[in-house]
């Protein structure tokens, strides 16, 4: 087949995809034929960019595998999709994938993923139009992705100059509000999709306990954004320069670190290490903080005493130890060190400093 075209309509969210220039080959078909036939198959996408697949299935037995490259796939045409999941006004970014597939065209489900998958220039709005989520380039190294099973094995997840914008008030925050999925977080729900002798297919829903790991995680030059609403008037804190990592992620992992770095409001250094128990909920964290301006947290102050002034130097290395689920019983030590504090009252006047 040459230069056909393809149109689907999903009616279900009431979108059109079209593939332009479908062209494939299969160089032959027989029903006696003891060797795995290939088919390749490429079309270009309307804006540029390119799919190509190459598929060799054995007719006897059922196996397969399969080689997919998708280059240059902008993602907002499947807004529609994500859109069912997220209130959001805009979702866009390129795609670029070498995906492998391993499996039994008999029982499909079961499939063996694995690849690179890469995502430039990512963006997410609300419906404010504002930006909530982006990153320059995110791009994954894929060791083995097994659905039915409900396991996922990464072997690196780097993220390079990402954007966040976290919003708090008193009800809720603004990521609570644009996702809106009721998918749990510790287990799904998969089709168990089982071939009788006959040749009838039997589907059934189980249950299966979420397993993940990522080997290596690398986030650079991130940013953050948070505004606090909980004040009586908002309060606006920058993170930048975010360096986080980890080579320890995992569901049943013993104990996880995370390090991180960052710069807060363009004036203090923040420098943590996290260690985790993601089964019990234990942890340990160690913070040190450098020169963080007091007069940040003024707004926080006023809500207990009439002043006007609140300032001074921060300088910590602090440690806490407890669990995630008891967060009010975690143990605090370290040392604290103030430098040129001072408050004034709503005169102006200095009543104490140290």
């Amino acid at each position: 087949i040459e230069e056909s075209n393809f149109h689907f309509n999903n009616k279900d969210i009431d979108h059109i995809t079209n593939l332009e220039n479908l062209s494939f080959q299969v160089p032959f078909i027989g029903w006696d034929q003891e060797k795995k036939s290939n088919s390749d198959v490429k079309f270009n996408f309307p804006r540029g960019g390119y799919f190509q697949s190459k598929l060799n299935i054995n007719p006897i037995n059922g196996e397969y595998d399969a080689s997919i490259t998708i280059n240059d796939l902008y993602l907002d045409p499947f807004y529609k999709y994500v859109a069912v999941h997220a209130k959001i006004n805009k979702f866009e970014g390129k795609l670029n994938s070498i995906i492998n597939i391993e499996g039994n065209i008999n029982e499909a489900v079961n499939s063996i993923i694995s690849g690179h998958v890469e995502v430039v220039d990512f963006l997410m709005t609300d419906t404010n139009d504002k930006i909530f989520l982006s990153a320059k380039n995110i791009n994954s190294n894929l060791k083995r992705i097994d659905y039915a099973n409900n396991s996922y094995i990464i072997d690196s997840l780097n993220i390079h100059n990402s954007y966040s914008y976290f919003k708090l008030d008193s009800v809720s925050n603004n990521f609570s509000e644009i996702f809106n999925s009721n998918t749990s977080s510790d287990s799904i729900v998969s089709k168990n999709i089982e071939r009788t002798k006959d040749s009838t297919y039997i589907v059934s829903d189980k249950k299966n306990e979420l397993y993940y790991v990522i080997n290596h995680f690398n986030s650079n030059n991130g940013v953050l954004e948070f505004t606090d609403q909980l004040t009586k008037d908002p309060v606006n804190y920058l993170f930048n320069e975010i360096q986080i990592s980890s080579d320890s992620i995992a569901s049943d992992a013993n104990w996880i670190e995370v390090n991180s770095k960052m710069n807060f409001n363009n004036q203090s250094l923040i420098d943590s290490k996290l260690g985790i128990n993601p089964i019990t909920g234990a942890y340990d964290a160690n913070m040190t903080v450098n020169d963080l301006q007091l007069d940040l947290f003024y707004r926080y102050v006023v809500g207990y005493a009439d002043i006007n002034s609140f300032e001074g130097e921060l300088t910590s290395q602090i440690n806490s130890v407890g669990n995630f689920n008891e967060v009010e019983n975690s143990i605090v030590s370290g040392q604290v060190e103030v430098d040129n504090f001072l408050m004034k009252d709503i005169k102006d006047k200095e009543f104490f400093s140290a």
